[in-house]
């Protein structure tokens, strides 16, 4: 699975310091953008991909609340989601192997990052 965290600490701090109304917000608002940010890496993939069999797209959600985070996009349901994310290791590449990564994760999380932290700050300011 990619691991691609949104660094949202300097908006929030720590979800744990805040009263359960405040973490309710919390919860509400990131699986809203989790939601978001899966559709847009999901239509992201697809303007990228040379042949679009939907393999992959099908798969693309936003998984349950976790404590104090969502996943989102294919996670370990897709082995080569990883591979197409990141493109060819540097050792393929010396070979001769390049393939590049599409960056569908790291695209569409620049995307919304602003929107993100605006909208948890929202949710603080309501406190």
């Amino acid at each position: 699975m990619v691991e691609f965290s949104l660094d949202v600490k300097s908006a929030i701090a720590d979800f744990e310091k805040y009263d359960a109304k405040t973490q309710k917000r919390f919860k509400h608002t990131m699986m809203e953008y989790a939601g978001e940010l899966a559709d847009k890496q999901r239509a992201y993939l697809l303007s990228k991909a040379k042949t679009w069999n939907n393999n992959i797209g099908s798969t693309f959600s936003a998984g349950k609340w976790k404590r104090d985070h969502v996943e989102v996009g294919p996670g370990d349901r897709v082995a080569y989601a990883w591979f197409l994310e990141e493109g060819a290791s540097r050792n393929q590449q010396a070979r001769g192997n390049t393939f590049a990564g599409y960056h569908y994760v790291k695209t569409t999380l620049r995307l919304i990052k602003n929107a993100v932290t605006r909208a948890l700050k929202k949710d603080i300011e309501r406190s």
